[in-house]
C-alpha cells in the first residue's frame, strides 16, 4: 500500500517521503475520499471499474487547515495526519484490513474540487461521493461532484451512499464466496 502526501506545487509528481518525486500513474481510476457513505460507495466501485479497465486504483483525500473563528485546536494538531488517517481508516474498512500493495493512497492540501478536477488530467475516470460535507455547506459553497461533473478532464461518476442495490450485490458477492468456500471444503 502506498500512502503518499503530495505537493499542489507539483501536481504532476508525488513525494514519497524523502524520495525524489516520481510522475503520476497515467490512465488510473481516481477515487475522492473524505469518509462519508457516499465517498465509501465510490471507492468500492472503484475497485471494480479498476479492476475491469486493468488501471491502478487511486484513493485521495483532500485537506485544508481549518481557518473557522470559532474553531479551537489543539497545538499539536495536523490536519494533513488527520487527512492520512480518515484514508487509512476507509481504505482499511473497503478492504477488511488489509489494502492491496498497488493501491495508491494519497493526501494533498487544497480545494477539493480544484485538487480533483487538475488530478483528473490523466486519469481514465473520476469517482466522487454525491455529498460530503453536507447540505448546508454545499449550498453556501458548491457541490464538490457538480464542479468535478462540469470539469474534470476524463469522465466522472458521481456515487450516493449505500443503496438497496449495492447492498444486495454486496449480499450475492458473500454468498458465492460462501458457496465457493463451502463447496471448497465439502470436496476435500
Amino acid at each position: 500500500m502506498n500512502t503518499t502526501i503530495a505537493s499542489r506545487a507539483h501536481p504532476s509528481s508525488l513525494a514519497i517521503g524523502d524520495s525524489a518525486p516520481t510522475v503520476w500513474p497515467s490512465g488510473r481510476v481516481v477515487v475522492g475520499v473524505d469518509g462519508s457513505a457516499a465517498s465509501v460507495s465510490a471507492l468500492r466501485r472503484g475497485i471494480v471499474i479498476a479492476r475491469a479497465l486493468q488501471v491502478p486504483l487511486q484513493a485521495i483525500i483532500v485537506w485544508r487547515f481549518p481557518t473557522g473563528v470559532l474553531e479551537v485546536f489543539p497545538s499539536d494538531y495536523s490536519p494533513e495526519q488527520d487527512a492520512v488517517d480518515q484514508l487509512t481508516a476507509v481504505t482499511s474498512a473497503v478492504f477488511e484490513g488489509s489494502p492491496p500493495d498497488d493501491l495508491i493512497q494519497t493526501a494533498i492540501e487544497g480545494y477539493p474540487a480544484e485538487v480533483l478536477i487538475e488530478i483528473s488530467s490523466d486519469a481514465a475516470m473520476l469517482i466522487v461521493g454525491s455529498r460530503g460535507r453536507g447540505e448546508v455547506a454545499s449550498l453556501i459553497l458548491g457541490s464538490v461532484s457538480a464542479e468535478c461533473a462540469e470539469k474534470a478532464h476524463c469522465p466522472v461518476l458521481v456515487m450516493h451512499g449505500t443503496s438497496a442495490a449495492e447492498s444486495a450485490q454486496n449480499l450475492l458477492d458473500v454468498s458465492t464466496s460462501d458457496a465457493t468456500a463451502t463447496a471448497s471444503t465439502a470436496g476435500h
